[in-house]
């Protein structure tokens, strides 16, 4: 019983943390998009 509830939590830990590494890279994709230049050469 105790190995199985390990893995429980080892699942929703690793579910949890995918979920948030993908809200930060969401972000910090969508923030270098405004760094970067359009097509007339304006910074945003």
């Amino acid at each position: 019983m105790g190995k199985i509830k390990l893995y429980i939590v080892l699942l929703v830990l690793g579910i949890g943390l995918q979920q948030t590494y993908g809200q930060v890279y969401k972000f910090k994709t969508s923030g270098f998009s405004v760094l970067e230049k359009n097509e007339r050469g304006k910074w945003g």
